[in-house]
């Protein structure tokens, strides 16, 4: 399974606002809970307060990301054609060439790796 494909799969309710963290299902269905930041948090309030809002009076659905356009055979959850095509748009405007949301997950490993030297924290 792809990590957009992940991200696509989260409900409002796997979001703790109160001890700030995510419970994500991963692979072979095991679930793990990530603390966020507070930033983080603050963007999904705005998403939840701005944006969801709109699109759950389309979509009775518990995803945490739905989608804005209706389409002909869909439940309203974000699909993760949909992430990519973001991601490829935000590429394009900042002129970066030949990156995937996938490739973005192995930098930001190395990067954790050359500051902490501290394989396991990105094992986790």
């Amino acid at each position: 399974m792809r990590r957009t494909a992940v991200v696509v799969k989260l409900n409002l309710d796997d979001v703790d606002f109160d001890n700030r963290s995510l419970k994500v299902l991963e692979k072979g269905g095991i679930t793990h809970s990530y603390k966020i930041s507070r930033e983080w948090l603050q963007a999904i309030r705005e998403y939840l307060e701005h944006e969801r809002e709109v699109d759950v009076e389309k979509w009775q659905n518990p995803a945490l990301f739905l989608s804005a356009r209706t389409t002909a055979h869909g439940d309203g959850r974000l699909q993760s054609k949909a992430v990519n095509e973001v991601w490829n748009q935000i590429c394009e405007k900042a002129g970066v060439k030949g990156k995937t949301p996938h490739s973005a997950r192995h930098a930001i490993r190395r990067h954790i790796i050359e500051k902490t030297e501290n394989v396991a924290a990105v094992q986790r």
